[in-house]
């Protein structure tokens, strides 16, 4: 399987016939412009590159605005999932997004790539490498502290739970 960014049929660079093209959302600033390279690529297998992180909630026009900015680094707002998770669902069908949790990944690996082998319509394999990468090693975090992250998340959580239509065990 070769997976290569879409970009390079801009340049006319050949690629063989089995190549998976990379599509990057956050060189799309409008559903147009998706729609062009989604058009480009009708006849290709493809896959969507989400930005991690958002903006805000998309506009009427359905503008894909990613942000990448150090000064817009806001690490409880990465943790609004509900927003970012509304903002796609105006732009994809609900059958065309998967949510997973780390933490069901981390119980089982192999049944979570499973399950996102069999959303994007692929043959199963067993991954070999499953060695987690540039893991940080951090202290515990103070009772205090993650008494007062889950009292703030609390009420953004049930949003996406009721988005997903089914809850995680993040209370732990």
């Amino acid at each position: 399987m070769r997976i290569i960014s879409q970009n390079v049929t801009n340049y006319g660079i050949s690629v063989p016939e089995d190549t998976i093209f990379r599509i990057n959302l956050a060189w799309c600033d409008s559903i147009n412009s998706l729609e062009t390279v989604l058009k480009r690529h009708e006849n290709d297998e493809i896959f969507l590159d989400l930005p991690a992180r958002l903006d805000k909630e998309s506009s009427e026009h359905h503008e894909i605005k990613p942000k990448f900015s150090a000064e817009e680094n806001n690490y409880l707002k990465k943790g609004l999932y509900a927003l970012q998770l509304r903002h796609w669902l105006k732009i994809f069908p609900r059958e065309n997004i998967l949510v997973l949790s780390t933490e069901e990944f981390e119980r089982n690996q192999q049944t979570i790539y499973n399950r996102i082998f069999e959303f994007l319509n692929i043959s199963q394999f067993e991954v070999k490498n499953t060695e987690k990468m540039e893991k940080g090693n951090y202290p515990p975090m103070k009772s205090e502290t993650r008494n007062l992250l889950l009292d703030y998340f609390r009420s953004h959580n049930h949003e996406l739970f009721e988005l997903v239509n089914r809850e995680f065990d993040w209370e732990k």
